[in-house]
């Protein structure tokens, strides 16, 4: 049983009873017919010896013993796998196992019957769900007795991923020599084309790395693996431009001079991404010609401009024009 007490009941066939003592215990409960119940406690866990004895008016006994096992506590239960009260795993397939003790008759996982080998194993097949999945095990013995223990497995799965970056692929620079910055929400194990970057857990996974760059297309692999396994990788493609653009104004021709209030100015550029100002005002332009039209002032005119590529390489040319607006002289 798994009680913590047993009623005992009975009678007794004796015409000169006197008194029915259990465990040296007098029951007072006797009935003139001779029967008897007695609520008797199992103090010990396991066997508890229970001695009636009969006597009756004459002094002679009679005795017999009882012998009643208490088992309250659960069936031994053992869980190999998982092997520790929280794993964490990137694997959406796993295999829960362990083992149970000879009295177990039945094993459930989250309350679904566990098939128990005759060996005392079980092995039982779940699919995680993304992040925490928690499993109850219950063995319980043939009188009710339960043994509960209960296993956490996070799955993780996600590959790791940058929190911000400050490159982008495509980014053009007229600097060999910059410095890559990021930040991840989780600790990371990062390369940059092979060489290991610092990740500053001081400042929420943060990092910082130098990059030397040759001219032309530069390939940057960066690649990513969090504690657990999960890896990312991509490549970014980085353009150093150390070239300047070519600007040169084809007219007006530098020195000359007008009598108009205005003057067409042409020329050319070999990059056709250049952004173009004439004298610090914009030029929306297309192409690597331009043309436009030039408002004169009286007396000289610099007519400036700068070309700037999407690098921040950039260059300059510049025409004198003089406007004279005075009438000649009849002399």
């Amino acid at each position: 049983t798994n009680l913590f007490g047993i009623i005992l009941s009975g009678t007794i066939q004796c015409p000169a009873f006197d008194s029915l003592s259990i465990n040296g215990n007098v029951v007072p409960s006797v009935t003139s017919a001779g029967r008897f119940s007695f609520n008797h406690p199992l103090d010990l866990e396991g066997e508890n010896l229970i001695r009636l004895e009969l006597r009756d008016l004459s002094g002679q006994t009679v005795e017999t013993t009882i012998t009643v096992i208490r088992i309250t506590q659960g069936p031994q239960l053992t869980i190999h796998l998982p092997d520790a009260a929280r794993i964490t795993t990137r694997t959406p397939s796993y295999e829960l196992a362990g083992e149970v003790g000879d009295s177990a008759v039945q094993l459930l996982i989250n309350d679904q019957p566990v098939e128990i080998a005759q060996d005392r194993l079980f092995r039982h097949l779940i699919t995680l769900q993304e992040g925490d999945n928690t499993f109850v095990f219950s063995a319980s013995d043939a009188l009710g007795n339960t043994t509960t223990l209960q296993r956490l497995i996070l799955l993780d799965s996600i590959p790791p991923a940058f929190e911000s970056l400050s490159l982008q692929d495509g980014w053009v620079t007229n600097n060999p020599s910059f410095s890559v910055s990021g930040r991840f929400s989780e600790p990371v194990v990062m390369f940059i084309n092979g060489t290991p970057v610092e990740i500053a857990s001081a400042d929420g996974w943060s990092f910082e790395h130098p990059v030397l760059l040759v001219d032309g297309e530069n390939s940057l692999v960066i690649s990513v693996a969090d504690a657990i396994g999960n890896t990312h990788v991509q490549t970014l493609q980085v353009f150093l431009d150390s070239i300047s653009p070519s600007l040169r104004i084809l007219s007006p021709a530098s020195g000359l001079k007008t009598g108009d209030a205005t003057i067409v100015v042409r020329g050319e550029t070999d990059d056709p991404s250049a952004s173009l100002s004439v004298n610090g005002a914009g030029l929306a332009s297309s192409g690597t010609s331009f043309e436009f039209t030039h408002e004169l002032q009286p007396g000289d005119n610099t007519i400036g401009m700068t070309a700037v590529d999407s690098a921040g390489n950039s260059s300059s040319a510049s025409v004198n024009v003089f406007r004279d607006v005075e009438a000649p002289l009849l002399l």
